[in-house]
Order: C-alpha cells, then sequence, then structure tokens
C-alpha cells in the first residue's frame, strides 16, 4: 500500500495498519486497549485513524519519547 492509498483509505483495520506501516497488530491491539492509539469501534472491529496516528507518530520520533514524556495521542482535557 502507498502513501496515496492511506490519503484515500483514512480508516484501515489493525491487519491493514500493520502491514501499512509495519508495527505489529500485538501492538496496535494494545493500543488500542489503552485508547493511545486514534481510532473507533465499527461493532467489534476497530478502525485506526491511519493518517492521524502517523502524524502523532512522526511528533513523538521528533521529540525524541521516552516513556516518561506525555503521549501525544492523549487529548488535552482543558479543551
Amino acid at each position: 500500500m502507498e502513501e496515496k492509498d492511506v490519503m484515500e483509505k483514512r480508516f484501515m483495520s489493525i491487519r491493514e495498519t500493520a502491514r501499512f506501516t509495519g508495527i505489529s497488530e500485538c501492538y496496535l491491539r494494545k493500543g488500542i486497549r489503552e485508547n493511545t492509539i486514534p481510532h473507533f469501534m465499527s461493532g467489534c472491529k476497530a478502525l485506526i485513524n491511519v493518517p492521524l496516528f502517523l502524524e502523532c507518530m512522526d511528533e513523538q520520533s521528533r521529540r525524541g519519547v521516552n516513556g516518561k514524556q506525555k503521549n501525544v495521542f492523549e487529548r488535552d482535557s482543558a479543551r
């Protein structure tokens, strides 16, 4: 799947996201359970907002996130 496909298909299943990003399905499932990956549930199927997920991952990698810094997936409660 190419980058242009992501723009055409904004939401992907866990399996599709894993194939596209190279991130394991296990990591994605854990992030969904912990609500740290942008997604919504369609019945029992999780659909990941891939462009937003990639944007958040880019931001984390630029900041050199370690376990003690704020998770960029969490929304600011002051909004």
